[in-house]
């Protein structure tokens, strides 16, 4: 029994007891990207989509209409701040990063930008404002 004690304060004081899934509401304020067509790059503005953000570390996705994708978020500290969000895709060809306290999030999709085939992904780059439930 004291050793189950023992170990249940010492993860507590570690850290290690897991983080409450969150769910923030996302608005899109501002999209581009950069569309292959005829055998260049076109510049166009992406229509604003809302998306729902779900943060549970690697059990991490979002949803905008009907499609879910997964995603591994971490913690990912800029200029000091511990209150910024890393996020990949599985396939790591999407990364979000979004401050908890602003609720402001970026989102960027590269695969495009290095596919050899005549066809190629987009390219896109996104700026949301969040509000957690």
């Amino acid at each position: 029994m004291k050793k189950a004690l023992l170990l249940t304060a010492a993860l507590a004081c570690s850290g290690a007891v897991a983080q409450e899934k969150e769910i923030w509401a996302c608005q899109q304020i501002e999209g581009t990207m950069l569309k292959w067509e005829n055998s260049r790059w076109r510049s166009v503005l992406i229509s604003p989509l809302p998306l729902l953000l779900t943060l549970d570390g690697e059990n991490s996705s979002f949803k905008t209409g009907d499609s879910t994708f997964p995603l591994d978020c971490s913690k990912a500290p800029l200029s000091g701040s511990d209150d910024v969000l890393s996020c990949l895709s599985n396939i790591k060809t999407q990364h979000i990063l979004i401050n908890l306290n602003s609720g402001k999030m970026g989102m960027t999709s590269l695969i495009g930008a290095i596919s050899t085939a005549n066809y190629r992904d987009s390219i896109n780059a996104e700026a949301f404002n969040c509000t957690k439930f």
